[in-house]
Protein backbone atom coordinates (compact mmCIF):
# COMPACT_ATOMS: atom_id res chain seq x y z
CA UNK A 1 0.00 0.00 0.00
CA UNK A 2 1.53 3.45 -0.99
CA UNK A 3 1.49 5.66 2.47
CA UNK A 4 2.12 8.77 0.61
CA UNK A 5 -0.70 8.42 -1.75
CA UNK A 6 -3.02 7.60 1.19
CA UNK A 7 -2.04 9.96 3.22
CA UNK A 8 -2.51 12.98 0.95
CA UNK A 9 -5.98 11.97 -0.09
CA UNK A 10 -7.18 12.33 3.54
CA UNK A 11 -5.27 15.72 3.30
CA UNK A 12 -7.18 18.76 2.54
CA UNK A 13 -6.16 22.12 1.20
CA UNK A 14 -5.30 23.41 4.78
CA UNK A 15 -3.55 19.98 5.68
CA UNK A 16 -1.22 20.37 2.29
CA UNK A 17 -0.55 24.17 3.10
CA UNK A 18 0.66 23.09 6.62
CA UNK A 19 2.94 20.09 5.55
CA UNK A 20 4.59 22.52 3.07
CA UNK A 21 5.06 25.13 6.06
CA UNK A 22 6.47 22.21 8.05
CA UNK A 23 9.33 21.07 5.81
CA UNK A 24 10.55 24.78 4.82
CA UNK A 25 10.64 25.48 8.52
CA UNK A 26 12.28 22.26 9.48
CA UNK A 27 16.01 23.24 6.97
CA UNK A 28 15.92 26.92 5.11
CA UNK A 29 16.97 26.15 0.95
CA UNK A 30 15.96 28.06 -1.89
CA UNK A 31 14.34 25.23 -3.50
CA UNK A 32 13.54 21.74 -1.46
CA UNK A 33 13.69 18.78 -3.75
CA UNK A 34 11.21 16.84 -1.24
CA UNK A 35 8.61 20.05 -1.10
CA UNK A 36 8.97 19.60 -5.23
CA UNK A 37 8.01 15.87 -5.16
CA UNK A 38 5.06 16.69 -2.57
CA UNK A 39 3.73 19.03 -4.55
CA UNK A 40 3.52 17.02 -7.37
CA UNK A 41 2.58 13.99 -5.79
CA UNK A 42 -0.35 16.04 -4.21
CA UNK A 43 -1.36 17.30 -7.99
CA UNK A 44 -1.15 14.12 -9.19
CA UNK A 45 -3.37 11.92 -6.75
CA UNK A 46 -5.68 14.82 -6.12
CA UNK A 47 -6.36 15.80 -9.99
CA UNK A 48 -5.45 12.20 -11.54
CA UNK A 49 -2.74 14.61 -13.74
CA UNK A 50 0.49 12.55 -14.94
CA UNK A 51 2.39 15.54 -12.60
CA UNK A 52 5.29 13.57 -11.03
CA UNK A 53 5.99 11.01 -14.26
CA UNK A 54 8.96 13.42 -15.76
CA UNK A 55 10.55 12.47 -12.01
CA UNK A 56 10.72 8.84 -11.72
CA UNK A 57 13.48 8.83 -14.08
CA UNK A 58 15.38 10.49 -11.57
CA UNK A 59 17.75 8.44 -9.54
CA UNK A 60 17.33 10.57 -6.19
CA UNK A 61 12.89 10.23 -6.70
CA UNK A 62 12.93 6.64 -4.41
CA UNK A 63 15.32 8.54 -1.75
CA UNK A 64 12.93 11.61 -1.51
CA UNK A 65 9.63 9.61 -1.31
CA UNK A 66 11.52 7.93 1.69
CA UNK A 67 12.22 10.55 3.09
CA UNK A 68 8.64 12.00 2.44
CA UNK A 69 7.72 9.40 4.06
CA UNK A 70 9.45 10.02 7.26
CA UNK A 71 8.14 13.46 7.51
CA UNK A 72 4.33 12.92 6.67
CA UNK A 73 4.75 10.44 9.99
CA UNK A 74 6.16 13.02 12.08
CA UNK A 75 3.97 15.98 10.85
CA UNK A 76 0.82 13.35 11.74
CA UNK A 77 2.36 12.96 15.22
CA UNK A 78 2.85 16.56 15.96
CA UNK A 79 -0.30 17.32 14.54
CA UNK A 80 -1.94 14.74 16.81
CA UNK A 81 0.22 16.65 19.88
CA UNK A 82 -1.79 20.36 19.48
CA UNK A 83 -4.95 18.39 18.75
CA UNK A 84 -4.57 15.86 22.15
CA UNK A 85 -7.70 16.66 23.35
CA UNK A 86 -9.71 15.28 20.29
CA UNK A 87 -9.27 11.67 21.03
CA UNK A 88 -11.91 10.78 18.30
CA UNK A 89 -9.43 12.36 15.96
CA UNK A 90 -6.63 10.66 17.56
CA UNK A 91 -8.31 7.57 16.70
CA UNK A 92 -9.20 8.07 13.36
CA UNK A 93 -5.47 8.45 13.27
CA UNK A 94 -4.16 5.08 14.15
CA UNK A 95 -6.93 3.32 12.26
CA UNK A 96 -5.46 5.23 9.21
CA UNK A 97 -1.88 4.01 10.46
CA UNK A 98 -3.23 0.43 11.21
CA UNK A 99 -5.10 0.60 7.60
CA UNK A 100 -1.76 1.28 6.45
CA UNK A 101 0.07 -1.24 8.24
CA UNK A 102 2.22 1.16 10.01
CA UNK A 103 1.94 -0.57 13.27
CA UNK A 104 4.74 0.65 14.95
CA UNK A 105 3.85 4.45 14.48
CA UNK A 106 0.30 3.36 15.81
CA UNK A 107 1.65 1.37 18.65
CA UNK A 108 3.98 4.12 19.94
CA UNK A 109 0.73 6.70 19.57
CA UNK A 110 -1.15 4.85 21.39
CA UNK A 111 1.68 3.78 24.42
CA UNK A 112 2.04 8.32 25.03
CA UNK A 113 -1.88 8.50 24.89
CA UNK A 114 -1.79 5.65 27.07
CA UNK A 115 0.16 7.67 29.98
CA UNK A 116 -1.66 10.56 29.23
CA UNK A 117 -5.43 9.08 29.74
CA UNK A 118 -3.75 7.10 32.79
CA UNK A 119 -3.29 10.63 34.78
CA UNK A 120 -6.22 11.62 33.92
CA UNK A 121 -7.77 8.15 35.51
CA UNK A 122 -10.52 7.98 32.54
CA UNK A 123 -11.38 4.36 32.35
CA UNK A 124 -13.12 4.54 29.44
CA UNK A 125 -10.87 5.91 26.92
CA UNK A 126 -8.32 3.97 29.00
CA UNK A 127 -10.44 0.49 27.70
CA UNK A 128 -10.54 1.68 23.76
CA UNK A 129 -6.83 2.17 23.82
CA UNK A 130 -6.25 -0.91 25.16
CA UNK A 131 -9.03 -2.44 22.35
CA UNK A 132 -7.18 -1.15 19.68
CA UNK A 133 -3.35 -2.48 21.06
CA UNK A 134 -4.94 -5.85 20.96
CA UNK A 135 -6.11 -4.92 17.08
CA UNK A 136 -2.40 -4.36 16.33
CA UNK A 137 -0.82 -7.16 18.16
CA UNK A 138 -1.23 -9.72 16.13
CA UNK A 139 1.33 -7.95 13.40
CA UNK A 140 3.23 -6.06 16.35
CA UNK A 141 3.87 -5.68 20.04
CA UNK A 142 3.32 -9.42 20.69
CA UNK A 143 5.61 -9.20 23.61
CA UNK A 144 3.47 -6.75 25.25
CA UNK A 145 0.52 -9.54 24.82
CA UNK A 146 1.04 -10.21 29.51
CA UNK A 147 1.13 -6.97 30.41
CA UNK A 148 -1.29 -5.38 28.16
CA UNK A 149 -4.56 -8.39 29.46
CA UNK A 150 -3.80 -7.16 32.86
CA UNK A 151 -4.36 -3.84 31.87
CA UNK A 152 -6.94 -4.35 29.94
CA UNK A 153 -8.62 -6.63 32.70
CA UNK A 154 -7.66 -3.80 35.88
CA UNK A 155 -9.59 -1.06 33.17
CA UNK A 156 -12.73 -3.81 33.02
CA UNK A 157 -13.43 -3.69 36.76
CA UNK A 158 -12.71 -0.21 36.99
CA UNK A 159 -15.02 0.48 34.57
CA UNK A 160 -17.77 -1.64 35.92
CA UNK A 161 -17.47 0.02 39.55
CA UNK A 162 -17.32 3.50 37.95
CA UNK A 163 -20.92 2.88 36.08
CA UNK A 164 -22.29 0.98 39.34
CA UNK A 165 -21.46 4.43 40.93
CA UNK A 166 -22.78 6.34 38.03
CA UNK A 167 -26.42 4.42 38.45
CA UNK A 168 -26.39 4.22 42.03
CA UNK A 169 -26.54 8.61 42.11
CA UNK A 170 -28.92 8.54 39.19
CA UNK A 171 -31.26 6.31 41.50
CA UNK A 172 -30.68 8.41 44.54
CA UNK A 173 -31.84 11.12 42.35
CA UNK A 174 -35.02 9.94 40.70
CA UNK A 175 -36.07 8.42 44.17
CA UNK A 176 -35.62 11.91 45.67
CA UNK A 177 -37.83 12.89 43.34
CA UNK A 178 -40.88 11.03 45.23
CA UNK A 179 -39.54 10.87 48.72
CA UNK A 180 -38.46 14.20 49.25
CA UNK A 181 -41.78 15.45 50.66
CA UNK A 182 -42.71 12.67 52.86
CA UNK A 183 -39.01 11.51 53.90
CA UNK A 184 -37.38 12.18 57.20
CA UNK A 185 -33.65 12.55 57.47
CA UNK A 186 -33.49 8.93 58.53
CA UNK A 187 -35.93 7.85 55.91
CA UNK A 188 -33.78 9.52 53.48
CA UNK A 189 -30.73 8.26 54.61
CA UNK A 190 -31.98 4.60 54.50
CA UNK A 191 -33.27 4.57 51.30
CA UNK A 192 -29.46 5.67 50.23
CA UNK A 193 -28.00 2.95 52.05
CA UNK A 194 -30.26 0.76 50.33
CA UNK A 195 -29.22 2.12 47.24
CA UNK A 196 -25.77 1.65 47.96
CA UNK A 197 -26.07 -1.69 49.13
CA UNK A 198 -28.62 -2.73 45.56
CA UNK A 199 -25.43 -2.17 43.47
CA UNK A 200 -22.60 -3.91 45.98
CA UNK A 201 -20.99 -0.51 47.10
CA UNK A 202 -21.81 -0.13 50.47
CA UNK A 203 -18.45 -1.15 51.60
CA UNK A 204 -16.86 1.92 49.62
CA UNK A 205 -18.58 4.62 51.67
CA UNK A 206 -15.69 3.30 54.55
CA UNK A 207 -12.92 4.16 52.39
CA UNK A 208 -13.88 6.83 50.45
CA UNK A 209 -14.32 10.38 51.62
CA UNK A 210 -15.58 11.91 48.38
CA UNK A 211 -18.44 9.44 48.35
CA UNK A 212 -20.01 11.09 51.41
CA UNK A 213 -19.30 14.31 49.39
CA UNK A 214 -21.06 13.04 46.72
CA UNK A 215 -24.04 11.67 48.19
CA UNK A 216 -24.25 15.50 50.41
CA UNK A 217 -23.94 17.16 47.06
CA UNK A 218 -26.59 14.92 44.97
CA UNK A 219 -29.12 15.09 47.80
CA UNK A 220 -28.47 18.81 48.42
CA UNK A 221 -29.25 19.57 44.61
CA UNK A 222 -32.69 18.32 44.67
CA UNK A 223 -33.71 19.30 48.47
CA UNK A 224 -32.69 22.85 47.46
CA UNK A 225 -34.40 22.94 44.17
CA UNK A 226 -37.64 21.97 46.29
CA UNK A 227 -36.47 24.66 48.98
CA UNK A 228 -36.68 21.96 51.34
CA UNK A 229 -33.86 23.77 53.30
CA UNK A 230 -34.68 22.22 56.85
CA UNK A 231 -34.93 18.70 55.48
CA UNK A 232 -32.21 19.14 54.12
CA UNK A 233 -29.74 20.74 56.98
CA UNK A 234 -30.95 17.57 59.09
CA UNK A 235 -29.65 14.87 55.90
CA UNK A 236 -26.73 16.65 55.56
CA UNK A 237 -25.58 16.94 59.40
CA UNK A 238 -26.09 13.34 59.36
CA UNK A 239 -23.92 12.53 56.75
CA UNK A 240 -21.31 15.09 58.16
CA UNK A 241 -21.24 13.05 61.32
CA UNK A 242 -20.66 9.72 59.36
CA UNK A 243 -18.03 11.27 57.71
CA UNK A 244 -16.16 12.58 60.45
CA UNK A 245 -17.05 9.41 62.49
CA UNK A 246 -15.34 7.41 60.11
CA UNK A 247 -12.32 9.37 58.55
CA UNK A 248 -9.46 10.98 60.44
CA UNK A 249 -11.07 14.90 60.29
CA UNK A 250 -7.59 15.89 59.87
CA UNK A 251 -6.37 13.85 57.15
CA UNK A 252 -8.95 14.33 54.45
CA UNK A 253 -8.28 16.11 51.27
CA UNK A 254 -8.69 20.07 51.76
CA UNK A 255 -11.24 19.93 48.93
CA UNK A 256 -13.41 17.72 50.14
CA UNK A 257 -13.15 19.06 53.39
CA UNK A 258 -13.47 22.80 52.64
CA UNK A 259 -16.54 21.68 50.08
CA UNK A 260 -17.88 19.11 53.19
CA UNK A 261 -17.71 23.21 55.45
CA UNK A 262 -19.44 25.40 53.17
CA UNK A 263 -22.47 23.46 52.32
CA UNK A 264 -23.00 22.70 55.92
CA UNK A 265 -22.39 26.82 56.80
CA UNK A 266 -24.37 27.53 53.98
CA UNK A 267 -27.48 24.50 55.34
CA UNK A 268 -27.20 26.12 58.07
CA UNK A 269 -28.01 29.95 57.12
CA UNK A 270 -30.89 28.96 55.16
CA UNK A 271 -32.63 28.21 58.19
CA UNK A 272 -30.93 30.83 60.18
CA UNK A 273 -29.10 29.03 62.27
CA UNK A 274 -26.15 31.30 61.93
CA UNK A 275 -24.16 29.49 65.35
CA UNK A 276 -23.85 26.82 63.48
CA UNK A 277 -23.39 28.39 60.02
CA UNK A 278 -20.49 30.48 61.22
CA UNK A 279 -18.78 27.31 63.52
CA UNK A 280 -18.53 25.54 59.59
CA UNK A 281 -17.54 29.07 58.34
CA UNK A 282 -14.34 29.22 60.92
CA UNK A 283 -13.50 25.82 59.67
CA UNK A 284 -13.74 26.94 56.13
CA UNK A 285 -11.32 29.70 56.56
CA UNK A 286 -8.69 27.38 58.91
CA UNK A 287 -8.83 25.35 55.38
CA UNK A 288 -8.42 28.36 53.16
CA UNK A 289 -5.64 29.79 54.79
CA UNK A 290 -3.40 26.76 54.60
CA UNK A 291 -4.26 25.86 50.61
CA UNK A 292 -3.77 28.19 48.31
CA UNK A 293 -6.28 26.45 45.91
CA UNK A 294 -9.20 26.06 48.35
CA UNK A 295 -8.81 29.58 49.09
CA UNK A 296 -9.38 30.21 45.01
CA UNK A 297 -12.03 28.02 44.95
CA UNK A 298 -13.75 29.11 47.97
CA UNK A 299 -13.20 32.57 49.24
CA UNK A 300 -15.78 34.60 47.47
CA UNK A 301 -18.41 32.23 48.73
CA UNK A 302 -16.67 32.09 52.20
CA UNK A 303 -17.27 36.09 51.90
CA UNK A 304 -20.67 36.28 50.67
CA UNK A 305 -22.06 33.97 53.84
CA UNK A 306 -20.09 35.52 56.37
CA UNK A 307 -21.04 39.02 55.67
CA UNK A 308 -24.59 37.78 55.25
CA UNK A 309 -24.51 36.36 58.65
CA UNK A 310 -23.03 39.93 59.97
CA UNK A 311 -25.57 41.93 58.16
CA UNK A 312 -28.09 39.00 60.20
CA UNK A 313 -26.93 39.67 63.49
CA UNK A 314 -26.42 43.16 63.49
CA UNK A 315 -22.86 44.16 62.49
CA UNK A 316 -23.99 45.88 59.34
CA UNK A 317 -20.67 48.21 59.29
CA UNK A 318 -18.18 45.38 59.13
CA UNK A 319 -20.29 43.02 56.41
CA UNK A 320 -19.67 46.07 53.96
CA UNK A 321 -16.34 47.25 54.91
CA UNK A 322 -15.21 43.51 54.46
CA UNK A 323 -17.62 42.94 50.71
CA UNK A 324 -15.99 46.00 49.75
CA UNK A 325 -12.63 45.34 50.52
CA UNK A 326 -12.72 42.05 48.80
CA UNK A 327 -14.62 43.43 45.18
CA UNK A 328 -11.86 45.77 45.31
CA UNK A 329 -8.78 44.37 46.64
CA UNK A 330 -9.39 40.38 45.84
CA UNK A 331 -6.07 38.91 45.24
CA UNK A 332 -7.86 36.40 42.84
CA UNK A 333 -9.35 36.75 39.46
CA UNK A 334 -12.96 36.62 40.41
CA UNK A 335 -15.68 35.00 37.98
CA UNK A 336 -18.54 36.97 36.51
CA UNK A 337 -21.17 34.87 38.56
CA UNK A 338 -19.07 35.45 41.94
CA UNK A 339 -18.14 39.70 40.53
CA UNK A 340 -22.39 39.35 40.16
CA UNK A 341 -23.52 38.35 43.29
CA UNK A 342 -21.00 39.65 45.58
CA UNK A 343 -21.79 42.89 43.61
CA UNK A 344 -25.77 42.42 44.41
CA UNK A 345 -24.94 41.23 47.87
CA UNK A 346 -23.39 44.66 48.53
CA UNK A 347 -26.35 46.82 46.99
CA UNK A 348 -28.36 44.90 49.46
CA UNK A 349 -26.24 45.81 52.35
CA UNK A 350 -25.88 49.79 51.59
CA UNK A 351 -29.88 49.77 51.06
CA UNK A 352 -29.57 48.16 54.83
CA UNK A 353 -27.76 51.02 55.57
CA UNK A 354 -29.79 53.60 53.39
CA UNK A 355 -27.08 54.46 51.13
CA UNK A 356 -29.64 54.30 48.39
CA UNK A 357 -27.52 56.44 45.75
CA UNK A 358 -24.38 54.18 46.59
CA UNK A 359 -26.58 51.17 45.87
CA UNK A 360 -27.69 52.91 42.57
CA UNK A 361 -24.34 53.74 41.69
CA UNK A 362 -23.67 50.06 41.37
CA UNK A 363 -26.93 48.74 39.74
CA UNK A 364 -26.07 51.26 37.01
CA UNK A 365 -22.87 49.14 36.33
CA UNK A 366 -25.06 46.00 36.31
CA UNK A 367 -26.68 47.01 32.59
CA UNK A 368 -26.37 43.46 29.75
CA UNK A 369 -29.55 42.23 28.54
CA UNK A 370 -31.77 40.47 30.54
CA UNK A 371 -30.87 37.25 28.24
CA UNK A 372 -27.17 38.04 29.22
CA UNK A 373 -27.97 37.90 32.91
CA UNK A 374 -30.32 34.64 32.49
CA UNK A 375 -27.79 32.92 30.42
CA UNK A 376 -24.86 33.40 32.91
CA UNK A 377 -26.54 33.42 36.63
CA UNK A 378 -30.03 31.69 36.21
CA UNK A 379 -33.54 33.44 36.14
CA UNK A 380 -34.22 33.51 39.72
CA UNK A 381 -31.26 35.84 40.05
CA UNK A 382 -32.67 37.87 37.56
CA UNK A 383 -35.97 38.15 39.11
CA UNK A 384 -33.78 39.09 42.27
CA UNK A 385 -31.72 41.72 40.38
CA UNK A 386 -34.77 43.47 39.64
CA UNK A 387 -36.69 43.28 42.53
CA UNK A 388 -33.63 44.69 44.09
CA UNK A 389 -33.75 47.79 41.30
CA UNK A 390 -37.53 48.34 42.60
CA UNK A 391 -36.71 48.41 46.05
CA UNK A 392 -33.82 51.45 45.16
CA UNK A 393 -36.42 53.31 42.72
CA UNK A 394 -38.57 53.24 45.86
CA UNK A 395 -36.16 54.87 47.94
CA UNK A 396 -34.96 57.22 45.22
CA UNK A 397 -38.08 58.53 44.56
CA UNK A 398 -38.73 56.93 41.28
CA UNK A 399 -42.37 55.42 41.86
CA UNK A 400 -43.16 55.24 37.93
CA UNK A 401 -40.08 53.35 37.06
CA UNK A 402 -40.22 50.71 39.75
CA UNK A 403 -43.58 50.44 38.65
CA UNK A 404 -42.60 49.59 34.95
CA UNK A 405 -40.08 47.48 36.51
CA UNK A 406 -42.43 45.31 38.85
CA UNK A 407 -44.99 45.34 35.38
CA UNK A 408 -42.43 44.15 33.13
CA UNK A 409 -41.42 41.34 35.83
CA UNK A 410 -45.14 40.12 35.94
CA UNK A 411 -44.99 39.92 31.92
CA UNK A 412 -41.57 38.73 31.35
CA UNK A 413 -41.69 35.70 33.79
CA UNK A 414 -45.67 34.81 33.98
CA UNK A 415 -44.85 31.12 33.65
CA UNK A 416 -42.22 30.90 36.25
CA UNK A 417 -44.57 32.76 38.90
CA UNK A 418 -48.13 30.61 37.94
CA UNK A 419 -45.83 27.56 39.44
CA UNK A 420 -45.85 26.40 42.92
CA UNK A 421 -42.51 27.13 43.38
CA UNK A 422 -42.89 31.08 43.17
CA UNK A 423 -46.51 31.54 43.22
CA UNK A 424 -45.40 33.78 46.32
CA UNK A 425 -42.96 35.86 44.21
CA UNK A 426 -46.02 37.46 42.09
CA UNK A 427 -48.30 37.89 45.45
CA UNK A 428 -45.62 39.70 46.63
CA UNK A 429 -45.30 41.97 43.46
CA UNK A 430 -49.18 42.63 43.43
CA UNK A 431 -49.26 43.53 46.88
CA UNK A 432 -46.18 45.78 46.30
CA UNK A 433 -48.11 47.55 43.24
CA UNK A 434 -50.86 47.45 45.17
CA UNK A 435 -48.68 49.78 47.95
CA UNK A 436 -47.02 51.80 45.35
CA UNK A 437 -50.28 52.87 43.39
CA UNK A 438 -51.81 53.85 46.77
CA UNK A 439 -49.71 54.31 49.55
CA UNK A 440 -51.78 55.54 51.74
CA UNK A 441 -54.39 53.07 51.52
CA UNK A 442 -52.00 50.08 52.14
CA UNK A 443 -52.36 48.82 55.39
CA UNK A 444 -50.54 46.38 57.57
CA UNK A 445 -54.05 44.40 56.46
CA UNK A 446 -52.08 44.01 53.09
CA UNK A 447 -49.13 42.12 54.42
CA UNK A 448 -51.70 39.99 56.93
CA UNK A 449 -53.24 39.12 53.44
CA UNK A 450 -50.07 38.56 51.68
CA UNK A 451 -48.63 36.33 54.72
CA UNK A 452 -52.17 33.92 54.56
CA UNK A 453 -52.12 33.93 50.46
CA UNK A 454 -48.01 32.45 50.64
CA UNK A 455 -48.85 30.26 53.42
CA UNK A 456 -46.35 32.75 55.31
CA UNK A 457 -44.90 29.82 57.46
CA UNK A 458 -43.88 27.91 54.54
CA UNK A 459 -40.28 26.57 55.48
CA UNK A 460 -39.87 27.84 51.77
CA UNK A 461 -40.05 31.38 52.35
CA UNK A 462 -40.09 31.36 55.94
CA UNK A 463 -36.68 29.76 56.36
CA UNK A 464 -34.96 31.46 53.35
CA UNK A 465 -33.02 34.95 54.74
CA UNK A 466 -32.71 36.37 52.06
CA UNK A 467 -36.58 36.01 50.91
CA UNK A 468 -37.71 37.48 53.84
CA UNK A 469 -35.94 40.66 53.51
CA UNK A 470 -38.10 41.78 50.83
CA UNK A 471 -40.82 40.80 52.90
CA UNK A 472 -39.28 43.04 55.95
CA UNK A 473 -38.39 46.06 53.81
CA UNK A 474 -42.23 46.05 52.17
CA UNK A 475 -43.01 45.81 55.68
CA UNK A 476 -40.98 48.42 56.85
CA UNK A 477 -42.24 51.32 54.37
CA UNK A 478 -46.25 50.53 55.20
CA UNK A 479 -45.10 50.74 59.25
CA UNK A 480 -42.30 53.69 58.14
CA UNK A 481 -39.63 52.32 60.78
CA UNK A 482 -36.07 52.10 59.81
CA UNK A 483 -35.28 49.10 57.27
CA UNK A 484 -32.52 48.00 59.11
CA UNK A 485 -33.91 47.41 62.56
CA UNK A 486 -37.42 46.41 61.54
CA UNK A 487 -35.00 43.51 60.12
CA UNK A 488 -33.43 42.82 63.59
CA UNK A 489 -36.21 42.93 65.26
CA UNK A 490 -38.06 40.54 62.56
CA UNK A 491 -35.09 38.17 62.66
CA UNK A 492 -35.35 38.40 66.27
CA UNK A 493 -39.03 37.29 66.66
CA UNK A 494 -38.68 34.60 63.83
CA UNK A 495 -35.73 32.81 65.65
CA UNK A 496 -37.42 32.96 68.74
CA UNK A 497 -40.69 31.14 66.74
CA UNK A 498 -38.27 28.68 65.36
Amino acid sequence: MDFIKETILTFSLKDKEEFERFLSRKQQKKERKDLLVFQKLFEQYTSNSDAVDDLKGNPNYHAIRKRLTKELENYLVLKHSYNENNFETFLLMITHFISLKRYHIAWELLEKEEAKISRARNFELGLRIQRMKLDIMPYYGGEFFEETKQKLLKLQQQQVKADKIQLTFIQIQNALKTKIHKANNESTQLMIDDIFNEYALKDILDQDPAMYLKIIETVRAKYLMDKKYKQFAGVAQNYYDKLIGTFNYEELDTNIAAQLEYIMAHAYFRVRNFKSSSQHLLRLNALMKKDEVVFKNHSPRYISLKSSIDIFEGNLKEAIDEHRDFLDNSTIKLSLKDQLNLSLNLVGYYCCEESFSKANKILLYVNQSDNFYQNHMGREWLVRKDLVRVLVQVELGNIEIAIRILESLKQKHADMFSSEQYVMVQIYINTLLMYLKDPYQTSLQAIADMEKKTNFKDERLYDDPKLLAFYVWLKSKITKKNLYQSMLQEYNLLGSEN
